[in-house]
């Protein structure tokens, strides 16, 4: 760099800005002749880096997200160090949302009650751009943060696993690897623009434009050197420095007619070129209902800018996370009652809130996401998943309504120990440990005695069999006598038996306007003056304790002065639900109890705003061990087993006009609902292609018998399906894919067959 001056040097920075195809970012380091391999050292100071960068997020999205957080990070250390409060110490806000209220005057770091005005003024600190090409293009994100000395880009941006921030409350990233984890999706060429200077409040006094200027670096990966075994990433740094220059502000930001027309005098710019993205659509839509789902609480809003040619949409949207656009849409897209809340015990990790959410049929499908439907959060941001799947598991059984839930945890108050296992660095997925099994145990349970979500499930399940049920007498009648004489087929099928579900205490209630501070929390049945209330539990049981109160439904959830709740003695809480002025508390038998123990309850409901808690004091009474009541005998179970009578499937027929729903598409066959007994619901496409491709061929008279035999015939697949692929997690894809495959020959296959003759060849009845 000795032969190019200060004024070169920031123009060169520019050129790389606004390159938009990191072929273009090479021919400008070539031209500058600063591709030479000796002006570049090793990201991190780490030659073998390869490992630490390639092994974070799996997806480039949940890289991306790791971006933004970066820079709300950024925003809150500059006002934190502006006001002379070390981050690190107790005066110091201690999570992301009190940083949010202190630093940016959000009311409980909330962003749903700020006006459009409020939250557009609030997202100008953070830009997401796109540019160059649609399914390849570049991202650049843009703060208005602390920013950094050019002399310490070494040990902060081009830095690895060092400490950064690790002992600061109120940022999200600790592990000092997230930012390098969205360069393996940046292009073939893994390049990163990064431009920075520090805020000039936070070197005041101090001179030379390696501490007050702008700098700027270029990070690339190189293909393994001479007896190297991997490739490795590095940054531009002529001489152990990145490139740096006086100005007192730079055309960076997105502005309405350009992506960097707008002016930025401190902060932070990072442009990924080329990206992997997973959406070709414009920024606005797609990619921005993902973001929402990863961060399901933003502490700032965030402001999205597409300079492609999408013309169709909207160049600009503000990224406010997840629950708030539940918030913004609650009235068109909810359910009657939801959000509600709850309080889960998670052994090993302790009481962990959950918030369940419940959308009217098809209308959650820009806020959820077909893979998963339980979120666990920290401060906010998913770090991990449960699939879809689980909600349909043998214990839970929401089949039929599992595309429209979405249940998040809080985990950000669990004990760092048992974070650190459950969650990877990366923080895109669990794992696989003795307080993931705890955790899906426990949610398990919650969703399994959720009232509200099973009474929906069943409402769901009757209005689809009431609408679309179709007559499947004919397929008992036409079967029944085929199955009887086959061993193979009637093993598919059962009787069937009625499993009864948890019902929620009293009427659900419609209409309920609650209060942020509760005024009140007590039993429903409260005790004589004087006395105890007295709880009986069976030995080896649990039992439900129930309150009124006019608490809003959030109140142990939200980020804002949340509700907490105590109980002891220990080992005795398994779960609490919160829902329109009623609180069911789940509590169980401890294992030490003995029959005719009175064990002493202490239940202790607060918030910040109280001088004192709601404190209710119970005796649990332990009784004999439970002894489920015999079912009394039919007289007609003898002759139903000796007929063999069937629980055969009730069949949906699926239209076009519901295969976005369904999630089908022209060639799907079915897929198998559990229903709320013991039995199957079979969803069958009759719009499938090939299905109408013969109907279309057939005379007539012919078309309703092609219709049924395509019915009947991938139901009777169906079943075998599902009794082949039941215990496993992905039964439902598989189930899917395979009946796809069967509506493709099934047709053709019956009437080759039906015209086969006991001496034929395929021959003659070709």
């Amino acid at each position: 760099m000795s032969t190019v001056t200060s004024v070169d040097v920031g123009g060169i920075c520019l050129e790389l800005l606004n390159a938009d195809h990191e072929d273009h970012v090479a021919a400008i380091l070539s031209h500058y002749g600063l591709d030479d391999d000796v002006l570049w050292s090793p990201l991190g100071g780490i030659e073998n880096n390869l490992s630490i960068v390639g092994n974070q997020q799996s997806s480039p999205t949940t890289a991306l997200v790791e971006k933004v957080i970066n820079s709300i990070d950024s925003l809150f250390l500059l006002q934190c160090r502006i006001r002379g409060i070390d981050p690190e110490s107790a005066a110091a806000p201690q999570d992301m949302f009190r940083a949010a209220e202190m630093f940016f005057g959000m009311k409980g770091g909330d962003i749903a009650p700020l006006k459009p005005a409020e939250r557009g003024k609030l997202a100008e600190h953070v830009q997401l751009t796109a540019t160059g090409g649609r399914r390849d293009p570049c991202y650049t994100i843009v703060d208005s943060g602390e920013g950094q000395c050019p002399q310490d880009f070494g040990s902060t941006f081009c830095s690895l696993v060092r400490s950064n921030k690790l002992r600061i409350p109120f940022v999200q990233g600790k592990f000092n690897m997230g930012g390098s984890g969205a360069l393996p999706f940046a292009g073939q060429r893994n390049m990163q623009l990064i431009i920075s200077r520090r805020h000039p409040e936070l070197v005041r006094g101090e001179e030379g434009t390696r501490k007050t200027g702008w700098g700027f670096t270029v990070v690339r990966r190189r293909n393994p050197r001479a007896g190297a075994r991997s490739s490795s990433y590095e940054y531009l740094a002529p001489g152990g420095q990145v490139p740096c220059f006086d100005a007192t502000e730079l055309p960076v930001r997105a502005s309405r007619d350009s992506a960097c027309g707008g002016m930025l005098r401190w902060g932070s710019v990072i442009k990924l070129y080329n990206y992997q993205s997973d959406f070709p659509s414009a920024i606005t839509f797609d990619l921005a209902y993902e973001l929402s789902r990863r961060l399901y609480q933003i502490a700032l809003p965030v402001r999205l800018c597409e300079r492609r040619d999408y013309r169709a949409h909207s160049p600009e949207t503000i990224l406010t996370g997840m629950s708030v656009r539940v918030a913004d849409d609650r009235a068109g897209v909810l359910e009657a009652g939801f959000p509600d809340s709850g309080i889960v015990h998670v052994d090993g990790a302790g009481d962990v809130p959950v918030e369940v959410v419940a959308f009217k049929a098809g209308k959650g499908r820009s806020f959820l996401t077909p893979q998963a439907a339980v979120f666990l959060t920290v401060n906010g941001q998913v770090h991990g998943t449960m699939p879809r799947r689980f909600l349909t598991r043998e214990a839970i059984k929401l089949d039929f309504i599992k595309n429209d839930v979405m249940v998040v945890l809080n985990c950000t108050g669990i004990p760092a120990r048992v974070r650190e296992d459950l969650f990877m660095p990366s923080r895109d997925r669990l794992r696989e440990c003795t307080a993931q099994r705890a955790i899906e145990e426990a949610v398990e349970q919650f969703l399994a005695d959720h009232g509200p979500l099973q009474r929906l499930n069943r409402e769901r399940r009757e209005q689809e069999l009431k609408d679309r049920l179709a007559d499947d007498q004919p397929l008992t009648d036409a079967l029944k006598s085929v199955i009887d004489n086959s061993p193979e087929l009637r093993s598919l099928f059962g009787r069937g038996e009625h499993v009864k579900v948890q019902e929620e205490v009293g009427e659900e209630v419609r209409e309920f306007v609650g209060v942020k501070f509760p005024t009140f929390f007590r039993l429903t049945v409260p005790p004589a003056p004087g006395e105890s209330a007295v709880i009986r539990c069976h030995l080896g049981s649990w039992v439900r304790v129930l309150f009124e109160t006019d608490a809003v439904n959030d109140y142990f959830t939200r980020g804002d002065k949340p509700g907490t709740l105590l109980i002891q003695p220990d080992g005795i809480f398994s779960r609490m639900f919160l829902r329109n002025g009623r609180a069911s508390l789940v509590v169980q038998c401890p294992e030490s109890a003995a029959v005719g123990d009175l064990i002493s309850l202490y239940v202790e409901v607060t918030d910040p705003s109280r001088g004192g808690p709601f404190v209710h004091r119970i005796q649990l009474r332990i009784l004999e061990p439970h002894v489920p009541r015999e079912r009394e005998p039919h007289d007609d179970d003898q002759d139903q087993n000796q007929s063999g009578a069937l629980a055969l499937p009730k069949i949906i027929e699926v239209e076009e006009d519901r295969w976005e729903v369904e999630n089908f598409d022209a060639e799907s066959g079915l897929w198998i609902v559990r229903d709320v007994d013991a039995g199957l619901v079979a969803k069958v496409n009759v719009d499938n292609r090939y299905l109408k491709s013969a109907m279309l061929r057939a005379v007539p008279d012919d078309r309703d018998l092609l219709r049924k035999r395509f019915v009947y015939g991938l139901v009777l697949a169906g079943v075998s399906l599902w009794q082949e692929y039941k215990e496993r997690e992905d039964n439902d894809e598989l189930i899917r894919s395979a009946s796809k495959a069967v509506a493709r020959i099934l047709l053709p296959t019956i009437t080759v067959l039906g015209a086969l003759e006991p001496t034929a060849s395929v021959a003659d009845v070709a």
